[in-house]
């Protein structure tokens, strides 16, 4: 057990739990169909660009560039609301882990826990990157071929990261109810 599991905290108050599981569930309720919009969106403004742009057109390349960063976002935080959810349900169960009590599931949700929020942060970079260098220099072409293969490799080094702890470094993931999550239990 780790020191983190040992730790003793004051007990959680019901009233404050509540509060926390309708902020939670409000931004669930929120973000999902923001999310879903933002998705419908994208994807429509992506093959409209498609349909109406000339093959060669350097706007086209761009638009076509910022809406498949503009996708990955989407998709990122689409799961990042999804893995909030088991953590709502679990201020409204007195703390009593319903989904995190299945250990697969805890596996899974620290898995993507561990990738998603690193995940997200590095799209917004690449957005800011992308973005910066098309301002500096307009006429230039951002391959985005090249940037998608750099955001799957990103991402292919985040899951390679954590599959290792899993594995190599035997990381096992708990659910304590004084912190409401799953965490890494070395």
């Amino acid at each position: 057990m780790s020191a983190l599991s040992n730790t003793t905290y004051p007990s959680h108050s019901p009233s404050a739990d509540t509060v926390l599981g309708v902020l939670y569930t409000l931004c669930i309720v929120l973000g999902v169909p923001a999310n879903l919009a933002a998705l419908y969106f994208f994807s429509r403004q992506r093959s409209r660009t498609l349909r109406n742009a000339s093959s060669q057109s350097l706007l086209r390349e761009h638009t076509l560039l910022f809406n498949t960063i503009y996708l990955a976002i989407v998709l990122n935080d689409l799961l990042i609301t999804a893995t909030v959810i088991p953590v709502a349900e679990g201020f409204f169960s007195s703390r009593d882990p319903v989904l995190f009590g299945v250990p697969l599931f805890c596996t899974v949700w620290g898995f993507l826990w561990n990738i998603l929020p690193f995940y997200s942060v590095f799209l917004v970079f690449v957005m800011s990157v992308t973005r910066t260098v098309i301002l500096m220099r307009p006429k230039a072409r951002v391959g985005r071929t090249a940037v998608v293969w750099v955001m799957l490799g990103y991402l292919g080094f985040l899951g390679v990261r954590v599959l290792v702890a899993l594995f190599l470094e035997d990381v096992k993931y708990m659910y304590t109810a004084n912190d409401q999550y799953c965490w890494e239990d070395r």
